[in-house]
């Protein structure tokens, strides 16, 4: 063992962390969880350092089914209940996009995919399959339930796969 970061010592408030992303730098982006549902993006060097932690104050609610996205300008993308979020390398929040317009109703956004543009590809809950642009505005919206029929498409955390012309 090279090294070990033990968020009951680090940080009190955290436990148990869920699926982790290393990016090209050596990093890792992985999402936890107090034990009242407050969720944390925590970033931890390749040395065992945490680097920095989203958010630094306020409470937002991450999705278990979630996993961190990472671009090349370090930008990660995260679901959380409600909500897509683009947040920047130093925890600042770049954009936002409810992810059950119009009423923003608690829904979970599930894993995300990045393409080669920066564009977000993820489902949710509401069997919505959802494109969102590098700006964070929606690129295109489908419900599978009423597309594909009822109940084919059942949200199970799964990470979309796309091609290139998506």
């Amino acid at each position: 063992i090279s090294w070990q970061y033990d968020f009951a010592v680090s940080d009190p408030s955290n436990n148990l962390p869920f699926q982790l992303v290393i990016s090209a730098s050596g990093s890792i982006y992985l999402i936890n969880t107090d034990g009242g549902g407050n969720g944390n993006l925590s970033v931890i060097s390749n040395s065992g350092q945490l680097e920095w932690k989203w958010p630094q104050s306020g409470t937002y609610t991450l999705n278990r089914k979630s996993v961190p996205a990472i671009l090349a300008d370090k930008t990660v993308y995260l679901g959380a209940v409600n909500s897509v979020y683009a947040v920047s390398s130093k925890s600042a929040d770049k954009w936002n996009i409810c992810t059950a317009s119009p009423d923003c109703n608690g829904l979970k956004a599930g894993p995300i995919t990045i393409d080669s543009k920066g564009n977000a590809y993820f489902s949710d809950e509401n069997q919505d399959f959802q494109a969102v642009k590098s700006d964070g505005s929606l690129k295109w919206k489908i419900r599978l339930a009423t597309a594909y029929g009822t109940n084919v498409f059942i949200f199970t955390g799964q990470t979309p796969v796309i091609d290139a012309d998506a």
